[in-house]
């Protein structure tokens, strides 16, 4: 039986190399789209009903603004 080659041996090896390395670039590139995304989602202006501040005390008010939070 004859020996393999060294380069014989060395065509799985590369091939798992560069499939570990696509895997990991393309997870590395959707968490900075995600980065971004919810960075840009931060910068957005959120449409308020009622003007309140960290002063207004009463529920109703922010109720107004938090409709969800405050049935809840």
């Amino acid at each position: 039986m004859e020996p393999r080659s060294p380069e014989r041996k060395r065509g799985p090896a590369l091939l798992g190399i560069a499939l570990v390395t696509a895997v990991a670039t393309a997870a590395l590139a959707a968490l900075l789209v995600n980065i971004v995304q919810r960075k840009t989602e931060a910068q957005s202006t959120v449409l308020r009903v009622a003007a309140i501040d960290e002063t207004t005390v009463d529920p109703a008010e922010w109720g107004k603004n938090f409709p969800r939070e405050y049935d809840g």
